[in-house]
Protein backbone atom coordinates (compact mmCIF):
# COMPACT_ATOMS: atom_id res chain seq x y z
CA UNK A 1 0.00 0.00 0.00
CA UNK A 2 2.83 2.54 0.93
CA UNK A 3 4.75 1.79 -2.28
CA UNK A 4 1.09 1.80 -4.59
CA UNK A 5 0.96 5.96 -2.91
CA UNK A 6 4.54 6.63 -3.46
CA UNK A 7 4.47 5.22 -7.21
CA UNK A 8 1.09 6.95 -7.59
CA UNK A 9 2.30 10.34 -5.92
CA UNK A 10 2.37 13.79 -7.59
CA UNK A 11 5.93 14.66 -6.68
CA UNK A 12 7.20 11.24 -8.44
CA UNK A 13 5.86 11.74 -11.36
CA UNK A 14 7.34 15.19 -11.53
CA UNK A 15 10.48 13.19 -10.78
CA UNK A 16 10.47 11.17 -13.36
CA UNK A 17 9.40 14.06 -15.83
CA UNK A 18 12.43 15.69 -14.54
CA UNK A 19 15.16 12.85 -15.36
CA UNK A 20 13.54 11.26 -18.32
CA UNK A 21 16.87 12.71 -19.98
CA UNK A 22 19.40 11.39 -17.38
CA UNK A 23 17.68 8.21 -17.41
CA UNK A 24 17.37 7.46 -20.90
CA UNK A 25 21.02 7.99 -21.05
CA UNK A 26 21.57 5.73 -18.14
CA UNK A 27 19.64 3.19 -19.81
CA UNK A 28 21.41 3.62 -23.34
CA UNK A 29 25.19 3.14 -21.27
CA UNK A 30 23.60 -0.42 -19.97
CA UNK A 31 21.96 -1.50 -22.51
CA UNK A 32 25.04 -3.63 -24.20
CA UNK A 33 25.25 -5.57 -21.00
CA UNK A 34 21.68 -5.48 -19.42
CA UNK A 35 21.05 -8.92 -21.43
CA UNK A 36 24.26 -10.42 -19.12
CA UNK A 37 23.16 -9.10 -15.61
CA UNK A 38 19.54 -10.37 -16.69
CA UNK A 39 21.08 -13.80 -17.00
CA UNK A 40 22.35 -13.48 -13.18
CA UNK A 41 19.00 -12.09 -11.50
CA UNK A 42 18.19 -15.83 -10.54
CA UNK A 43 21.22 -16.64 -8.98
CA UNK A 44 20.71 -14.00 -6.98
CA UNK A 45 17.34 -14.83 -6.25
CA UNK A 46 17.88 -18.56 -5.77
CA UNK A 47 20.74 -17.80 -2.95
CA UNK A 48 18.70 -15.03 -0.71
CA UNK A 49 15.78 -17.56 -0.30
CA UNK A 50 16.44 -21.12 -1.26
CA UNK A 51 19.75 -22.86 -1.75
CA UNK A 52 22.08 -23.57 1.61
CA UNK A 53 24.54 -20.64 2.15
CA UNK A 54 27.41 -22.79 3.26
CA UNK A 55 27.37 -23.57 -0.60
CA UNK A 56 28.01 -20.03 -1.69
CA UNK A 57 31.74 -20.27 -2.59
CA UNK A 58 31.46 -23.38 -4.17
CA UNK A 59 28.95 -22.06 -6.53
CA UNK A 60 30.45 -19.23 -7.50
CA UNK A 61 33.99 -20.36 -8.33
CA UNK A 62 33.55 -24.05 -9.33
CA UNK A 63 32.11 -22.95 -13.15
CA UNK A 64 34.95 -20.76 -14.04
CA UNK A 65 37.95 -23.17 -14.12
CA UNK A 66 36.86 -25.01 -17.19
CA UNK A 67 36.62 -21.92 -18.46
CA UNK A 68 40.17 -20.67 -17.76
CA UNK A 69 41.30 -23.71 -19.30
CA UNK A 70 38.86 -23.51 -22.16
CA UNK A 71 40.62 -19.96 -23.06
CA UNK A 72 44.28 -20.50 -22.20
CA UNK A 73 44.31 -23.45 -24.69
CA UNK A 74 42.22 -21.75 -27.28
CA UNK A 75 44.57 -18.88 -27.30
CA UNK A 76 48.35 -20.80 -26.26
CA UNK A 77 47.80 -23.63 -29.12
CA UNK A 78 47.82 -21.05 -31.73
CA UNK A 79 51.13 -18.74 -32.90
CA UNK A 80 51.81 -15.69 -34.23
CA UNK A 81 48.98 -13.69 -35.87
CA UNK A 82 46.38 -15.95 -34.72
CA UNK A 83 47.28 -16.11 -31.47
CA UNK A 84 46.97 -12.27 -30.77
CA UNK A 85 43.37 -12.45 -32.35
CA UNK A 86 42.28 -15.51 -30.27
CA UNK A 87 43.77 -12.92 -27.46
CA UNK A 88 41.16 -10.41 -28.85
CA UNK A 89 38.27 -12.84 -28.95
CA UNK A 90 38.78 -13.72 -26.30
CA UNK A 91 38.80 -10.47 -23.97
CA UNK A 92 35.37 -10.13 -26.05
CA UNK A 93 34.24 -13.30 -24.64
CA UNK A 94 35.24 -13.31 -21.53
CA UNK A 95 32.21 -11.44 -19.68
CA UNK A 96 29.37 -13.76 -20.93
CA UNK A 97 31.20 -16.59 -19.76
CA UNK A 98 32.00 -15.53 -16.47
CA UNK A 99 28.67 -13.34 -15.62
CA UNK A 100 26.60 -16.19 -14.09
CA UNK A 101 29.92 -16.34 -11.25
CA UNK A 102 30.19 -12.73 -10.96
CA UNK A 103 26.23 -12.04 -10.04
CA UNK A 104 27.20 -13.75 -6.54
CA UNK A 105 29.27 -10.60 -5.77
CA UNK A 106 26.39 -8.47 -4.83
CA UNK A 107 24.84 -10.58 -2.39
CA UNK A 108 26.50 -9.61 1.04
CA UNK A 109 25.52 -6.29 -0.24
CA UNK A 110 22.08 -6.58 -0.60
CA UNK A 111 21.77 -8.76 3.19
CA UNK A 112 24.00 -6.49 4.94
CA UNK A 113 21.59 -3.14 5.05
CA UNK A 114 18.93 -5.25 5.71
CA UNK A 115 20.31 -6.92 8.03
CA UNK A 116 21.39 -3.62 9.39
CA UNK A 117 17.92 -2.15 9.54
CA UNK A 118 16.18 -5.08 11.22
CA UNK A 119 19.21 -5.07 13.85
CA UNK A 120 18.21 -1.35 14.40
CA UNK A 121 14.63 -1.65 14.20
CA UNK A 122 14.64 -5.06 16.55
CA UNK A 123 17.28 -4.22 18.91
CA UNK A 124 17.82 -0.82 18.51
CA UNK A 125 21.44 -0.89 18.14
CA UNK A 126 23.73 -0.96 15.39
CA UNK A 127 25.31 -3.85 13.51
CA UNK A 128 29.38 -4.72 14.71
CA UNK A 129 29.90 -4.90 10.77
CA UNK A 130 33.66 -5.21 11.70
CA UNK A 131 33.51 -8.08 13.85
CA UNK A 132 31.07 -9.95 11.50
CA UNK A 133 33.40 -9.62 8.75
CA UNK A 134 36.49 -11.34 10.80
CA UNK A 135 38.20 -14.52 8.87
CA UNK A 136 35.22 -14.73 6.10
CA UNK A 137 35.77 -18.08 4.21
CA UNK A 138 36.39 -17.88 0.42
CA UNK A 139 38.63 -14.58 0.05
CA UNK A 140 41.15 -15.51 -2.46
CA UNK A 141 43.71 -12.95 -1.70
CA UNK A 142 43.16 -13.77 2.16
CA UNK A 143 43.57 -17.07 1.30
CA UNK A 144 46.94 -15.98 -0.45
CA UNK A 145 47.85 -14.13 2.56
CA UNK A 146 47.86 -17.15 4.41
CA UNK A 147 49.87 -18.98 1.76
CA UNK A 148 52.78 -16.61 2.09
CA UNK A 149 52.42 -17.17 5.57
CA UNK A 150 53.07 -21.00 5.08
CA UNK A 151 56.08 -20.20 2.84
CA UNK A 152 57.25 -18.36 5.83
CA UNK A 153 57.03 -20.98 8.26
CA UNK A 154 58.81 -23.82 5.29
CA UNK A 155 61.97 -21.45 5.23
CA UNK A 156 62.18 -21.09 8.92
CA UNK A 157 62.58 -24.36 9.64
CA UNK A 158 65.50 -24.55 6.64
CA UNK A 159 68.05 -21.27 7.54
CA UNK A 160 69.63 -22.29 4.50
CA UNK A 161 66.50 -21.84 2.34
CA UNK A 162 66.81 -18.01 4.26
CA UNK A 163 70.03 -17.30 3.38
CA UNK A 164 69.62 -18.47 -0.27
CA UNK A 165 66.22 -16.55 -0.84
CA UNK A 166 68.12 -13.13 1.08
CA UNK A 167 70.66 -13.41 -2.29
CA UNK A 168 68.66 -15.38 -5.04
CA UNK A 169 68.44 -13.52 -8.46
CA UNK A 170 65.52 -13.97 -10.68
CA UNK A 171 67.52 -16.12 -13.36
CA UNK A 172 68.28 -18.27 -10.99
CA UNK A 173 65.88 -18.21 -8.61
CA UNK A 174 63.89 -21.96 -9.20
CA UNK A 175 67.03 -23.90 -10.00
CA UNK A 176 68.95 -22.71 -6.79
CA UNK A 177 66.78 -24.41 -4.03
CA UNK A 178 68.20 -27.67 -5.68
CA UNK A 179 71.63 -26.87 -3.86
CA UNK A 180 70.51 -25.72 -0.48
CA UNK A 181 68.92 -28.19 2.41
CA UNK A 182 65.12 -27.85 2.60
CA UNK A 183 65.34 -25.99 -0.79
CA UNK A 184 62.96 -29.40 -2.20
CA UNK A 185 60.31 -29.47 0.26
CA UNK A 186 59.94 -25.02 -0.22
CA UNK A 187 60.36 -25.57 -3.87
CA UNK A 188 56.96 -27.82 -3.71
CA UNK A 189 55.09 -25.14 -1.84
CA UNK A 190 56.57 -22.25 -3.79
CA UNK A 191 55.49 -24.53 -6.86
CA UNK A 192 51.75 -24.58 -5.74
CA UNK A 193 51.75 -20.71 -4.87
CA UNK A 194 52.87 -19.72 -7.89
CA UNK A 195 50.34 -22.17 -10.03
CA UNK A 196 47.19 -20.47 -7.62
CA UNK A 197 48.65 -16.42 -7.65
CA UNK A 198 51.77 -16.58 -9.70
CA UNK A 199 50.21 -14.47 -12.40
CA UNK A 200 49.21 -11.96 -9.83
CA UNK A 201 51.77 -8.58 -8.27
CA UNK A 202 51.73 -5.22 -7.37
CA UNK A 203 50.02 -2.65 -9.54
CA UNK A 204 48.65 -6.26 -11.48
CA UNK A 205 45.48 -4.78 -13.26
CA UNK A 206 48.40 -2.95 -15.84
CA UNK A 207 49.08 -6.31 -17.77
CA UNK A 208 52.66 -4.64 -18.50
CA UNK A 209 53.42 -5.03 -15.18
CA UNK A 210 56.16 -8.09 -14.20
CA UNK A 211 54.04 -10.74 -12.25
CA UNK A 212 55.44 -12.61 -9.46
CA UNK A 213 56.56 -15.87 -11.63
CA UNK A 214 58.55 -13.63 -13.85
CA UNK A 215 60.49 -12.11 -11.07
CA UNK A 216 59.69 -14.58 -7.81
CA UNK A 217 62.55 -12.56 -5.99
CA UNK A 218 59.53 -10.04 -5.04
CA UNK A 219 57.96 -12.02 -2.91
CA UNK A 220 61.30 -12.68 -0.38
CA UNK A 221 61.00 -9.43 1.52
CA UNK A 222 57.12 -10.38 2.23
CA UNK A 223 58.71 -13.85 3.60
CA UNK A 224 61.32 -12.70 5.52
CA UNK A 225 58.91 -10.37 6.85
CA UNK A 226 56.84 -12.53 8.27
CA UNK A 227 59.15 -14.92 9.71
CA UNK A 228 60.44 -11.62 11.65
CA UNK A 229 57.18 -10.91 12.60
CA UNK A 230 55.35 -13.69 13.83
CA UNK A 231 55.89 -16.59 15.33
CA UNK A 232 54.90 -20.12 14.42
CA UNK A 233 51.70 -20.75 13.59
CA UNK A 234 50.26 -17.00 14.41
CA UNK A 235 49.32 -15.91 11.19
CA UNK A 236 46.60 -19.33 10.76
CA UNK A 237 46.02 -19.01 14.41
CA UNK A 238 45.18 -15.44 13.87
CA UNK A 239 42.59 -16.15 11.08
CA UNK A 240 41.21 -19.27 13.06
CA UNK A 241 40.49 -16.53 16.31
CA UNK A 242 39.01 -14.37 14.05
CA UNK A 243 36.26 -16.68 12.49
CA UNK A 244 35.67 -17.83 15.80
CA UNK A 245 34.88 -13.95 17.08
CA UNK A 246 32.79 -13.69 13.98
CA UNK A 247 30.84 -16.62 14.93
CA UNK A 248 30.27 -15.84 18.96
CA UNK A 249 28.71 -12.10 17.47
CA UNK A 250 26.77 -13.81 14.87
CA UNK A 251 25.63 -16.22 17.96
CA UNK A 252 25.18 -13.55 20.59
CA UNK A 253 23.41 -11.57 18.56
CA UNK A 254 20.68 -13.59 17.10
CA UNK A 255 20.15 -14.49 21.23
CA UNK A 256 19.46 -11.45 21.69
CA UNK A 257 16.66 -11.03 18.83
CA UNK A 258 15.53 -14.19 19.96
CA UNK A 259 14.21 -12.51 23.26
CA UNK A 260 12.54 -9.80 21.50
CA UNK A 261 8.42 -10.64 20.45
CA UNK A 262 8.23 -13.22 17.35
CA UNK A 263 11.69 -13.69 18.49
CA UNK A 264 12.22 -17.49 17.25
CA UNK A 265 10.74 -16.02 13.71
CA UNK A 266 13.21 -13.25 13.29
CA UNK A 267 16.12 -14.92 14.77
CA UNK A 268 15.86 -17.74 11.83
CA UNK A 269 15.55 -14.46 9.58
CA UNK A 270 18.62 -12.89 10.94
CA UNK A 271 20.28 -16.34 10.69
CA UNK A 272 19.76 -16.99 7.62
CA UNK A 273 21.26 -12.64 6.09
CA UNK A 274 23.78 -13.44 8.23
CA UNK A 275 25.11 -17.08 6.76
CA UNK A 276 24.62 -15.31 3.58
CA UNK A 277 26.72 -12.40 4.24
CA UNK A 278 29.94 -14.92 5.87
CA UNK A 279 29.83 -16.61 3.07
CA UNK A 280 29.55 -14.20 0.41
CA UNK A 281 31.45 -11.17 0.97
CA UNK A 282 34.90 -13.43 0.50
CA UNK A 283 33.49 -13.36 -3.22
CA UNK A 284 34.42 -9.53 -3.27
CA UNK A 285 38.48 -10.02 -4.29
CA UNK A 286 37.08 -12.98 -6.36
CA UNK A 287 36.51 -11.02 -10.08
CA UNK A 288 39.49 -9.16 -10.16
CA UNK A 289 41.07 -12.70 -9.30
CA UNK A 290 39.59 -14.06 -12.33
CA UNK A 291 40.26 -11.30 -14.47
CA UNK A 292 43.78 -11.12 -13.79
CA UNK A 293 44.77 -15.11 -14.19
CA UNK A 294 42.78 -14.10 -17.83
CA UNK A 295 45.50 -11.45 -17.85
CA UNK A 296 48.47 -13.87 -16.78
CA UNK A 297 47.20 -15.84 -20.34
CA UNK A 298 47.17 -12.78 -22.16
CA UNK A 299 50.25 -11.83 -21.29
CA UNK A 300 52.07 -14.82 -21.81
CA UNK A 301 50.69 -14.67 -25.10
CA UNK A 302 51.89 -11.19 -26.08
CA UNK A 303 54.94 -11.92 -24.86
CA UNK A 304 55.78 -15.09 -26.76
CA UNK A 305 55.05 -12.95 -29.87
CA UNK A 306 57.00 -10.25 -28.70
CA UNK A 307 59.88 -12.58 -27.99
CA UNK A 308 59.51 -13.17 -31.98
CA UNK A 309 59.68 -9.35 -33.31
CA UNK A 310 62.70 -8.64 -30.72
CA UNK A 311 64.80 -12.00 -32.40
CA UNK A 312 63.39 -10.72 -35.41
CA UNK A 313 65.55 -6.62 -34.46
CA UNK A 314 61.48 -5.10 -34.95
CA UNK A 315 61.51 -4.74 -31.18
CA UNK A 316 64.61 -3.52 -29.27
CA UNK A 317 63.10 -4.91 -25.75
CA UNK A 318 60.03 -7.83 -25.56
CA UNK A 319 58.32 -5.42 -23.26
CA UNK A 320 58.22 -2.84 -25.18
CA UNK A 321 54.88 -4.56 -26.95
CA UNK A 322 53.14 -3.17 -24.35
CA UNK A 323 53.50 0.64 -26.02
CA UNK A 324 51.64 -0.85 -28.59
CA UNK A 325 47.79 -1.80 -29.42
CA UNK A 326 46.38 -5.39 -30.31
CA UNK A 327 45.56 -4.10 -33.81
CA UNK A 328 49.29 -2.42 -34.29
CA UNK A 329 50.94 -5.47 -32.81
CA UNK A 330 49.16 -7.69 -35.43
CA UNK A 331 49.84 -5.58 -38.12
CA UNK A 332 53.97 -6.12 -37.22
CA UNK A 333 53.68 -9.40 -36.85
CA UNK A 334 51.97 -9.43 -40.71
CA UNK A 335 55.32 -7.44 -41.60
CA UNK A 336 52.35 -4.47 -42.99
CA UNK A 337 52.41 -2.08 -39.85
CA UNK A 338 53.18 1.31 -42.17
CA UNK A 339 55.03 3.11 -39.33
CA UNK A 340 58.40 2.88 -37.64
CA UNK A 341 57.08 1.23 -35.04
CA UNK A 342 60.48 1.97 -32.98
CA UNK A 343 59.24 5.62 -33.40
CA UNK A 344 56.01 5.16 -32.40
CA UNK A 345 57.01 3.06 -29.46
CA UNK A 346 59.73 5.56 -28.10
CA UNK A 347 57.08 8.48 -28.14
CA UNK A 348 54.77 6.45 -26.12
CA UNK A 349 57.50 5.86 -23.82
CA UNK A 350 58.25 9.75 -23.39
CA UNK A 351 54.38 10.18 -22.80
CA UNK A 352 54.09 7.37 -19.92
CA UNK A 353 57.50 8.77 -17.90
CA UNK A 354 55.71 12.09 -17.87
CA UNK A 355 52.05 10.76 -16.82
CA UNK A 356 54.35 9.35 -14.20
CA UNK A 357 54.93 12.03 -12.66
CA UNK A 358 51.23 13.68 -12.48
CA UNK A 359 49.34 13.29 -9.15
CA UNK A 360 45.77 12.55 -9.83
CA UNK A 361 43.23 14.32 -8.10
CA UNK A 362 41.02 11.98 -5.50
CA UNK A 363 37.81 13.31 -6.32
CA UNK A 364 37.12 15.38 -10.20
CA UNK A 365 33.65 15.84 -11.39
CA UNK A 366 33.01 14.67 -15.08
CA UNK A 367 33.20 18.83 -16.09
CA UNK A 368 36.96 18.37 -15.03
CA UNK A 369 36.61 20.10 -11.28
CA UNK A 370 38.92 19.15 -8.84
CA UNK A 371 36.80 18.54 -5.17
CA UNK A 372 39.24 18.82 -2.19
CA UNK A 373 38.45 19.37 1.78
CA UNK A 374 38.78 17.32 4.86
CA UNK A 375 36.04 16.06 7.38
CA UNK A 376 34.86 18.68 10.12
CA UNK A 377 32.93 16.38 11.74
CA UNK A 378 35.62 14.19 13.67
CA UNK A 379 36.25 14.36 16.85
CA UNK A 380 39.94 14.41 17.05
CA UNK A 381 43.01 15.56 19.10
CA UNK A 382 44.35 18.93 17.85
CA UNK A 383 46.80 18.96 15.03
CA UNK A 384 45.73 14.68 13.92
CA UNK A 385 45.44 14.03 10.28
CA UNK A 386 41.98 13.56 9.61
CA UNK A 387 40.79 10.51 6.65
CA UNK A 388 37.72 7.94 7.01
CA UNK A 389 37.52 5.38 8.99
CA UNK A 390 37.30 1.95 7.76
CA UNK A 391 38.07 -0.95 9.96
CA UNK A 392 37.61 -0.08 13.88
CA UNK A 393 39.79 -0.05 16.47
CA UNK A 394 42.74 1.57 17.86
CA UNK A 395 46.55 0.90 17.87
CA UNK A 396 50.09 2.38 18.51
CA UNK A 397 53.19 2.01 16.62
CA UNK A 398 55.77 3.02 14.74
CA UNK A 399 55.43 4.20 11.13
CA UNK A 400 56.97 2.33 8.42
CA UNK A 401 56.21 4.50 4.93
CA UNK A 402 56.18 1.76 1.97
CA UNK A 403 55.87 2.76 -1.71
CA UNK A 404 56.57 -0.58 -3.15
CA UNK A 405 56.11 -3.66 -1.69
CA UNK A 406 58.70 -5.90 -2.61
CA UNK A 407 60.70 -2.96 -1.14
CA UNK A 408 59.27 -3.53 2.33
CA UNK A 409 61.26 -4.23 5.61
CA UNK A 410 58.35 -3.94 8.13
CA UNK A 411 59.14 -5.09 11.90
CA UNK A 412 56.26 -6.54 14.22
CA UNK A 413 53.63 -3.98 15.40
CA UNK A 414 55.04 -1.09 12.53
CA UNK A 415 51.67 0.89 11.29
CA UNK A 416 52.05 0.21 7.41
CA UNK A 417 51.71 3.44 5.40
CA UNK A 418 51.10 3.15 1.58
CA UNK A 419 49.81 5.12 -0.97
CA UNK A 420 47.36 2.57 -1.96
CA UNK A 421 46.88 -1.00 -1.51
CA UNK A 422 45.91 -4.17 -4.26
CA UNK A 423 46.41 -7.87 -3.94
CA UNK A 424 49.90 -7.41 -3.87
CA UNK A 425 50.33 -5.30 -0.81
CA UNK A 426 48.62 -8.22 0.97
CA UNK A 427 51.60 -10.38 2.60
CA UNK A 428 52.17 -7.08 4.05
CA UNK A 429 49.43 -7.19 6.60
CA UNK A 430 49.79 -9.80 9.16
CA UNK A 431 52.89 -7.90 10.36
CA UNK A 432 51.13 -4.52 10.53
CA UNK A 433 49.92 -2.97 13.74
CA UNK A 434 47.49 -0.77 11.63
CA UNK A 435 47.29 0.36 8.34
CA UNK A 436 46.91 4.28 6.82
CA UNK A 437 46.46 4.81 3.28
CA UNK A 438 46.13 8.35 0.99
CA UNK A 439 43.72 6.62 -1.32
CA UNK A 440 40.85 4.26 -0.82
CA UNK A 441 36.88 4.01 0.42
CA UNK A 442 35.14 1.71 2.64
CA UNK A 443 35.28 -0.49 0.01
CA UNK A 444 38.58 -0.95 -1.92
CA UNK A 445 40.98 -3.66 -1.02
CA UNK A 446 43.24 -2.45 1.65
CA UNK A 447 40.23 -1.59 3.77
CA UNK A 448 38.37 -4.99 3.34
CA UNK A 449 41.47 -6.92 4.24
CA UNK A 450 42.00 -4.82 7.47
CA UNK A 451 38.37 -5.82 8.63
CA UNK A 452 38.98 -9.11 7.72
CA UNK A 453 42.44 -9.63 9.49
CA UNK A 454 41.04 -7.31 12.48
CA UNK A 455 43.28 -4.57 12.46
CA UNK A 456 42.40 -0.05 12.49
CA UNK A 457 42.34 1.53 9.32
CA UNK A 458 42.56 5.40 8.24
CA UNK A 459 42.69 5.84 4.44
CA UNK A 460 42.01 8.91 2.37
CA UNK A 461 44.46 11.20 4.00
CA UNK A 462 46.68 13.39 1.30
CA UNK A 463 49.58 13.38 0.96
CA UNK A 464 50.11 11.05 4.03
CA UNK A 465 53.02 9.24 2.53
CA UNK A 466 55.01 12.36 2.50
CA UNK A 467 53.75 13.68 5.67
CA UNK A 468 54.59 10.80 8.30
CA UNK A 469 58.41 9.80 8.38
CA UNK A 470 59.58 6.06 9.47
CA UNK A 471 60.26 5.88 13.05
CA UNK A 472 57.20 8.24 14.28
CA UNK A 473 55.10 6.81 16.81
CA UNK A 474 51.60 7.30 16.35
CA UNK A 475 48.03 6.62 17.19
CA UNK A 476 45.63 4.88 14.48
CA UNK A 477 42.28 5.37 15.45
CA UNK A 478 40.12 3.43 12.98
CA UNK A 479 37.27 4.15 14.39
CA UNK A 480 36.93 7.87 14.24
CA UNK A 481 39.05 8.13 11.14
CA UNK A 482 42.05 9.71 12.63
CA UNK A 483 46.32 9.30 13.19
CA UNK A 484 48.05 11.36 15.79
CA UNK A 485 51.70 11.35 15.81
CA UNK A 486 52.69 10.86 19.58
CA UNK A 487 55.55 12.21 21.82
Amino acid sequence: MLWKKILTSETFQQEIEANQGTMKQVFEFFKPVLPLYLKGIPVIINNLFFLDPSGIIERATTPVEPVIYKHEHYIMQASGTERIIRVRESMGKLLDEIITSMMYVPLPFIVLPMASSLTRRWLGEDLDIDMLSKSPPGNVTGEMGLMIGDLAETARKYPEVVDYLEKAKDNTFYQGFSEVKGGDVFRAELDRFMELYGMRCPGEIDISNTRWREAPTMLVPSIINHMKSNSPGEHRNHFREGRKEAQEAVQKLLEHISNVPAGSLKARIMSRLLSIYRNSIGLREFPKYIIIRFFGIYRQAILAEARVLHQRGILEREEDVFYLYLDELISLLENRFSEDSRHLIDSRKRAYELYKKMTPPRVMTSEGEVITGVRSDVEAPKGALIGTPVSAGVAEGYVKVVLKPEEAKLNKGDILVAPFTDPGWTPLFYSAQALVVEIGGMMTHGSVIAREYGIPAVVGIENVTKILKDGQYVRVDGTRGFVQVLE
